[in-house]
């Protein structure tokens, strides 16, 4: 590492997590308005497969994957047995007026 520091793991998370913020931000975005978290949200607890998830949502299942591998990892969805359900963070990001309106502010004027 430059400088002689150590490497230090956690951090080098923190950081990363930092430099690809803007593309979680992106990838919940089109989850939700693609209709991606809406099917996930009405399969309720049953969950789906990645291909259920495209052929409900009219996508493509290569987007259908990325989208949810970017919501499982800002944990708006959970994986359980291959099938993907919403989590409270997932309903709070489609459903909650509050938590729209900043995201929308976000999305349209940074």
């Amino acid at each position: 590492m430059a400088g002689g520091r150590k490497k230090v793991p956690k951090s080098y998370k923190q950081v990363h997590a930092l430099a690809f913020s803007p593309l979680f931000f992106q990838a919940a975005m089109a989850a939700r308005n693609m209709g991606v978290l809406g099917v996930v949200h009405a399969s309720k607890t049953a969950g789906l497969l990645p291909a259920e998830v495209a052929t409900r949502a009219n996508v493509s299942l290569y987007a259908a994957r990325v989208l949810l591998e970017g919501c499982l990892a800002l944990e708006l969805v959970a994986l359980d047995g291959g099938r993907y359900r919403l989590t409270d963070a997932g309903y709070l990001w489609l459903f909650d007026e509050m938590t729209k309106v900043n995201a929308n502010f976000v999305q349209d004027v940074c």
